[in-house]
């Protein structure tokens, strides 16, 4: 019955209505006046202030101040160049709009990757991204900034959970993300921990390839970026700011400053190591019950995909919205495997992206520095929700109850890729 009626073509049509109507008051307020998206502005005005001559890392939007510069790579300025063919307020608005269109995106290859069928996949898909936008802090604070994550997440969503296995492509989507931003680029890791060597040397020669004719065309403004701003820690802000949700955010907010690079190296090396563990341990159980890699897959991805938000220096909340992918693979491996570790960490999941405690404090110009330990331990609740995740999920992947419908006959897909 629900099947029927999520599939009916009256169902459908409200959901995306829905999720269209979900943007609206993220652009304009109850007196019916625009709202400004930063992020979106910048990228509107800094690239077209580069095509008119200027500067690409040399320009601020605050320029007194010396805030919030341009900080991508030169691929990412011509990826957004056709941003200044129409105003910013429309840039804004494009930008805005995109982000649940990229949820949908992402979790229709999700769903579809866990098994559902294509007809079905397709019908939830604007549901889930309406819940994303409505329940999930990331999700909201993109469209407020106007910024450019779910963009990504799908280019590498689509590319290793819909990208056939065998695939000379599977790669080519996730290298042109991490050309765009180079925190994508962490993704390889997965694809080393399952062994898909064409597939991560496509991502590399796609990444590498972009970044070299950008050189090629740009070769003043990509030395620039890789050999100065790309090292110049204060271009993306403050460490210790609570809306920098992973290691080095944490560290800074509870550590003297003379300590935050040393213990975060530190603990830079333990997640790398903690993680490879975990990746290579859901292999395991990939070989051990080949049919069960629609549960492996995507949980192997969102580990890779958290991992890099958590070692990263800077990963604003509005980063993390891997969280719609982390959150569906947990539970949907809870349910197949009978693992409560999962099925906690999918609720706990939830309640910390909604909750978002870190707005919950004085924030901004080191107000921070100040918090009780208490408020230092929820401020940084997407750390804290990530490690202890990642831990019960290594202690205990779980065991599958039964057999899933389907599973009969069904052949294991190549991983050759």
């Amino acid at each position: 019955m629900w099947r029927r009626a999520l599939l009916a073509p009256a169902t459908q049509i409200l959901a995306w209505l829905a999720m269209a109507a979900s943007c609206y008051p993220r652009l304009w307020n109850k007196d019916g006046k625009g709202l400004f998206m930063l992020d979106a502005w910048i990228y509107h005005h800094a690239v077209a202030q580069w095509h008119g001559g200027g500067d690409l890392y040399d320009w601020y939007a605050n320029p007194g101040q010396q805030l919030w510069p341009f900080t991508y790579p030169p691929f990412a300025a011509w990826a957004m160049t056709p941003l200044t063919w129409i105003s910013d307020r429309s840039a804004q608005v494009l930008l805005v709009v995109a982000t649940p269109v990229c949820l949908a995106i992402t979790a229709a290859a999700l769903m579809r990757r866990m098994g559902s069928r294509a007809d079905l996949a397709r019908a939830a898909a604007p549901w889930a991204a309406l819940a994303g936008v409505l329940f999930l802090e990331p999700v909201g604070k993109t469209m407020e900034y106007g910024q450019i994550n779910a963009i990504l997440m799908a280019l590498v969503a689509v590319d290793l959970l819909a990208v056939p296995h065998g695939s000379r492509w599977r790669g080519a989507l996730t290298g042109l993300a991490a050309a765009f931003k180079l925190t994508p680029a962490i993704a390889v890791l997965m694809l080393l921990a399952r062994r898909q060597w064409r597939a991560a040397a496509t991502m590399t020669a796609t990444a590498a390839g972009v970044t070299a004719l950008c050189w090629t065309v740009s070769p003043r403004e990509s030395a620039d970026f890789f050999l100065r701003a790309m090292w110049d820690p204060g271009r993306a802000g403050f460490a210790d700011y609570s809306g920098n949700q992973n290691l080095k955010g944490m560290i800074a907010r509870w550590l003297p400053e003379q300590a935050w690079t040393p213990v975060w190296a530190v603990g830079v090396g333990a997640a790398l190591a903690a993680a490879w563990l975990l990746l290579r341990r859901l292999e395991a159980v990939r070989r051990d019950r080949p049919e069960d890699d629609g549960v492996v897959e995507p949980l192997q991805l969102a580990v890779t995909m958290v991992l890099g938000l958590l070692v990263s220096p800077i990963s604003w909340s509005h980063h993390w919205v891997w969280a719609l992918v982390a959150v569906a693979a947990l539970a949907r491996a809870g349910a197949r495997w009978q693992a409560p570790a999962a099925l906690i960490g999918a609720a706990a999941g939830l309640a910390v992206f909604a909750l978002a405690m870190h707005w919950w404090f004085p924030e901004q110009n080191h107000r921070e520095q100040d918090w009780p330990v208490w408020a230092g331990i929820a401020g940084s609740s997407y750390t804290w929700w990530a490690l202890a995740t990642g831990a019960a999920l290594a202690v205990s992947p779980g065991r599958r109850r039964t057999p899933a419908p389907g599973d009969a006959g069904r052949p294991a897909p190549a991983d050759g890729g």
